[in-house]
C-alpha cells in the first residue's frame, strides 16, 4: 500500500539525505486496525527525472510492514512530490502540463512526455475529479466551460492551493490519486 507523506524540504534535499529522511512512524495498521507501530523494515530505490536539472536522479522509499502475524500489510511511504508510480516528479508534470496549456515549445523527447501528461490530465473525468476535490475543500470559483480555459484554471488553482499540498489531501479524501489511470480509464489516452 502506498502512503504519501510531507517531507519539510524539497527533492534536491530528500535525494542528499537518503536513508537519512526524517520517516514518519505509523501507531497502527489501515489494513487490520491493530493499534500497535508499523515496523520500518527496509528502503528501496527509485528514479524520477527532474526537469529542472534535466537528469534522473535516485530516490529512496521507506517500507513499513504490520506487526500482525495474519495481516502483514507492507507500505511504502512516498514524498508528497512524487506521484504513484510516475517517472517524473509532481512540480515537473504540473510544469509540462503548464508548458504544453501556454503553447511553449518544448524538445523532441520532453514534448511527447508533456503530450502524454496532458492528455491524462486534460480528460474530463479527471478535470471533474479535481474540480470534486476543490468544491469539497469549499473553493466555488467559477470554471470555464471550454476545455483549454477548464484545463488552465484548474492548473492554477492546483499550484495556488500547493501542488503537494493538493496531491496529499486529494489523495487522502478519494480513494485515487492526481492523474491516477482508473480517472480517464475509459477515455483514450496512450503515450507517444
Amino acid at each position: 500500500m502506498l502512503k504519501i507523506h510531507h517531507f519539510k524540504e524539497g527533492i534536491k534535499e530528500y535525494v542528499s539525505k537518503k536513508k537519512g529522511n526524517d520517516f514518519p512512524s505509523y501507531s497502527c495498521c489501515e489494513e487490520c486496525g491493530i493499534q500497535k507501530k508499523l515496523y520500518r523494515h527496509g528502503f528501496y530505490e527509485r528514479y524520477v527525472f527532474v526537469l529542472s536539472e534535466k537528469k534522473f536522479v535516485n530516490i529512496v522509499v521507506c517500507r513499513y510492514i504490520c506487526q500482525n502475524p495474519k495481516c502483514r500489510q507492507t507500505y511504502s511511504v512516498l514524498p508528497d512530490f512524487i506521484i504513484p508510480y510516475f517517472q517524473f516528479p509532481l512540480p515537473s508534470i504540473v510544469e509540462l502540463i503548464d508548458k504544453k496549456i501556454e503553447g511553449v515549445p518544448l524538445t523532441e523527447g520532453i514534448r511527447q512526455r508533456a503530450t502524454y501528461y496532458f492528455k491524462r490530465y486534460a480528460c474530463e473525468k479527471h478535470q471533474n475529479w479535481i474540480l470534486q476535490f476543490f468544491r469539497k475543500s469549499g473553493n466555488l470559483d467559477s470554471i470555464p466551460e471550454e476545455s483549454i480555459k477548464k484545463a488552465k484554471k484548474l492548473l492554477k488553482m492546483i499550484q495556488d492551493f500547493g501542488e503537494s499540498t493538493f496531491l496529499r489531501k486529494s489523495t487522502d479524501t478519494f480513494s485515487n490519486y492526481f492523474m491516477a489511470p482508473s480517472l480517464y480509464q475509459n477515455d483514450e489516452v496512450h503515450s507517444t
